[in-house]
């Protein structure tokens, strides 16, 4: 058993690294490294810094939002969930896949005695929010700019996708609106486990049954679209592109589709593809269209990795316990 888990951590290590490998050397076939070099004496590092600072206001939108969507009567001050988000968007930009979201709940659940499944009612909430934002992001690239063939089918998915997840959670949100924990039913012995605790985490969703709550969430995962649009921007501003105002709408529309699926550490090399066919299709050269795919990752991704850094200090967590807690807080074993 422990041969075969370890075979499978290898190949999924494997592809996590092979597949960005293979998106970055597809876009570097036609790099200029001595144009690159001309660029980076042409950039305008105060607008990069600012990108930097458009960056850092997601992580604060995203503890906002956090403690919205927590149930009544657990309460998380900001100070300690800015942590938790912190934490979260560093592992996040490092760990493939959802090793991110199951620390997250640990940290919600164990840390900040949320409770687990209440945890897992934020991390799902928030990621419904996020859907309906990136829906509205990209209705606004279907009515500033001509749609793209190669992204309708995608946006077509992602909207059938998000409404009916949003469906699904709302009857469930209804059907146990009640607290279950007082029902006989739902207690978790033998294999009424699972399903007390579906129904704790069905009746945390509180969001749901709430609309201006929900509303509130959307409009904070808005914010936090935002934000990553006017980093988009002020990136494309340093290296003195000239595009319609529409080229960062489109470039974060594309991005919302391409990065849903957290295939590899941070997204490395899905990201830089994104952004490179975006801006090489909007008649960019291929070195300045790489330089802006790097330059727009590197002011997404570090302030995350720095702020995640210093808080894992400050709280004394290291990457390898991290992943070991996060990993025990997907045992659904009947916590609340």
């Amino acid at each position: 058993m422990k041969l075969q888990k370890r075979h499978r951590q290898f190949l999924l290590s494997a592809f996590a690294v092979a597949f960005p490998a293979v998106l970055l050397i597809l876009c570097l076939r036609k790099f200029d490294l001595q144009l690159f070099l001309t660029q980076m004496k042409e950039v305008h590092w105060a607008y990069l810094l600012l990108a930097t600072g458009a960056t850092l206001g997601i992580l604060v939108a995203l503890a906002t939002q956090w403690r919205l969507f927590l149930p009544p009567g657990r309460p998380v001050p900001f100070p300690r969930m800015f942590q938790v988000v912190s934490l979260f968007a560093m592992l996040v930009n490092t760990v493939p896949f959802w090793g991110g979201h199951a620390f997250a709940i640990y940290l919600m659940g164990v840390k900040e005695k949320v409770g687990k499944t209440a945890a897992l009612s934020v991390i799902t909430l928030e990621q419904i929010a996020d859907g309906f934002a990136k829906i509205l992001v990209l209705a606004g690239v279907a009515f500033f700019c001509p749609f793209p063939e190669w992204m309708k089918a995608g946006a077509q998915g992602l909207v059938l996708l998000v409404l009916g997840v949003y469906l699904i959670l709302f009857i469930f949100a209804y059907r146990f609106r009640r607290d279950p924990a007082r029902d006989e039913l739902f207690k978790p012995i033998g294999w009424r486990r699972l399903l007390s605790f579906v129904a704790l985490w069905a009746h945390h969703l509180h969001a749901l049954r709430s609309f201006r709550k929900m509303m509130g969430g959307i409009l904070l995962a808005v914010t936090m679209k935002g934000c990553e649009l006017l980093a988009i921007f002020l990136v494309q501003i340093s290296f003195g592109v000239d595009l319609p105002l529409y080229a960062p709408l489109l470039v974060l529309g594309a991005l919302s589709l391409a990065t849903m699926l957290p295939l590899s550490p941070g997204r490395l090399g899905v990201f830089e593809a994104t952004v490179y066919w975006v801006y090489h299709s909007l008649g960019v050269n291929p070195t300045l269209a790489l330089s802006l795919g790097l330059f727009i990752h590197m002011v997404h991704t570090l302030p995350f990795l720095l702020v995640g850094y210093a808080v894992s200090l400050k709280l004394g967590f290291r990457k390898k316990e991290a992943l070991d807690q996060a990993s025990n807080s997907l045992v659904l074993a009947g916590e609340s």
